[in-house]
């Protein structure tokens, strides 16, 4: 069984109120949150728990083994898809794609008229190899194009080799894997599910 969240500001979900509306479909939304004391990517977050929710539920009359939950995205989805990994005990594993480096590197340095992954105060406290520490020991998979303009894969790479102390720590090391690709900002399907079968079956 296969569940596809659309996000909030993309596709069906976008804003459709507003008179005059940002050019970027997130920034609204995003000051939106903020205004109430939430935040975007926490909002998205917390729609992913929710359909977790309703799956535990059962009312979808659907016979589903949540002991193997496991979550994917790329890019704004792969943000997602970590953050609700790392809150949400019930996700199994996960396949992140184009989204992981160091805040200090990435959203920390360049333009942003998104706003989608600001969280007021993260520096104080955390950064990106600690968020994916809070997933340990649970199978993970990040992936990236070597030349992604936003996301390179170099920073994947250097954000894993850190979490991946507290992986060696829970005695699980091999659970967090990086798979390189060729090209730029783009979903790797190619690369991204051969490499996870594999973290998957070594994991059993």
């Amino acid at each position: 069984i296969a569940v596809a969240v659309e996000q909030t500001c993309f596709g069906e979900r976008r804003e459709r109120n507003i008179a005059k509306p940002s050019p970027d479909p997130c920034i609204d939304a995003a000051n939106h949150a903020l205004l109430l004391g939430r935040t975007l990517l926490g909002e998205r977050v917390s729609d992913i728990s929710a359909v977790i929710n309703w799956l535990e539920g059962g009312a979808h009359g659907m016979a589903l083994d949540l002991t193997c939950l496991h979550i994917m995205g790329n890019s704004s989805g792969g943000t997602t898809a970590l953050f609700s990994t790392a809150l949400d005990t019930r996700i199994t594993a996960g396949m992140i794609g184009g989204s992981v480096g160091y805040i200090r590197d990435t959203t920390g340095r360049r333009a942003d008229t998104s706003g989608q992954n600001v969280i007021p105060g993260i520096l104080n406290w955390l950064e990106m190899d600690d968020i994916l520490a809070l997933a340990a020991p649970r199978p993970m998979l990040l992936f990236a194009g070597r030349e992604d303009h936003i996301w390179p894969y170099a920073g994947a790479e250097a954000v894993a080799e850190s979490a991946r102390l507290v992986y060696r720590a829970l005695g699980a090391p091999d659970r967090l894997r990086t798979a390189p690709a060729t090209g730029g900002h783009s979903y790797h399907p190619d690369v991204a599910w051969p490499a996870f079968e594999a973290l998957m079956e070594d994991c059993v």
